[in-house]
């Protein structure tokens, strides 16, 4: 029934919603609330998902658990309070997962949570072992993002990305007077908003963690972006992301902008990558969103053409930038 709603004149219709919600049962709510806020984020005037070969959360499949594994990492965690939240990954009869269901509403940005289901997002990245492949030889893959929201502020500083942002921000902006970790955490402090004080205790004492982040803080032209979103605010109540969605908030301005953004510049390359692999005819399957990652369940020889595809980064061009991603084997 939600197929008949017209998202993209989501005022006019809003009563059309309303009236809909009130011949269903109560329990059933739930996942038309979920599933009309993942229609209204799919809008062209927000994330691009569209439905041609595309990525939509609804798409995903489930992964096969490898049975021995679960119950190894079941035993291990039989005493923890994780344990019930490992066992919800427990197979069913034919050797799949239980489906996990996403809210794409369920934070100020836009940023995913698990409604239902197997919580992904909070598994621990070693026990993404009891996850294995349908395909004969086949392997379960993470498609990361590399530095994704410094990439943006970049972008949206009109600056090109350097291949490594940390590394050279060590070099060429902290004229290498720290490692490339205290590079990194200070690129983070300044995106996430964390302040000098905190930042001091993880770089040299030798350094003025004030000189550090004020430095940093120009490179990626952070003061101009957050002046920008604070007229925004004032004048509207709001700030929209890069992609015309609002963030309903007047803290952390820059933080909610560059998260909220990165949701969609995340769906946009996942998008990419997924019909490139189409276009190919190479065999996968796509099982689980991790915010700005990609489970995959892939065969050998569509590995190895996923790796061409990706070799040069995935280029969005809301952001006028290439982002990089890095391919990590989680189950052989």
């Amino acid at each position: 029934m939600t197929e008949n709603i017209d998202v993209n004149k989501i005022e006019s219709n809003w009563n059309t919603f309303e009236k809909l919600c009130g011949k269903l049962p109560d329990e059933n709510l739930g996942d038309l609330l979920n599933n009309f806020a993942e229609r209204l984020i799919m809008c062209p005037a927000s994330p691009r998902l569209d439905q041609y070969g595309a990525l939509t959360l609804d798409s995903l499949s489930t992964p096969m658990i490898d049975v021995d594994e679960f119950d190894r990492v079941c035993d291990l965690y039989s005493a923890s309070h994780k344990i019930q939240e490992i066992k919800k990954f427990k197979p069913d009869s034919d050797g799949f997962s239980p489906k996990t269901r996403y809210n794409l509403a369920g934070s100020i940005t836009g940023r995913l949570t698990v409604s239902s289901g197997p919580n992904i997002l909070t598994l621990k990245k070693e026990h993404r072992s009891i996850f294995k492949s349908r395909f004969m030889g086949g392997k379960i893959i993470q498609v990361d993002i590399s530095s994704l929201e410094p990439r943006i502020a970049l972008g949206i500083a009109k600056k090109q990305a350097p291949d490594d942002i940390y590394t050279f921000v060590r070099d060429s902006v902290l004229s290498g007077d720290v490692t490339r970790n205290q590079a990194k955490v200070a690129v983070l402090s300044c995106i996430y908003g964390g302040g000098a004080w905190s930042l001091s205790k993880r770089l040299p004492d030798n350094l003025d963690s004030h000189s550090v982040l004020s430095s940093v803080k120009s490179y990626f032209n952070i003061s101009k972006l957050h002046n920008r979103l604070k007229r925004e605010y004032h004048q509207r109540g709001l700030i929209k992301n890069l992609y015309g969605r609002p963030i309903r908030s007047g803290e952390a301005l820059v933080n909610h902008y560059l998260q909220s953004t990165g949701v969609d510049v995340s769906f946009d390359v996942f998008r990419s990558i997924l019909s490139k692999l189409n276009e190919f005819n190479f065999e996968h399957i796509p099982v689980y969103v991790i915010h700005d990652a990609i489970v995959l369940d892939i065969t050998s020889e569509s590995l190895r053409g996923l790796r061409e595809i990706v070799q040069d980064g995935i280029y969005v061009e809301s952001v006028g930038s290439s982002f990089p991603v890095k391919i990590e084997i989680i189950k052989e």
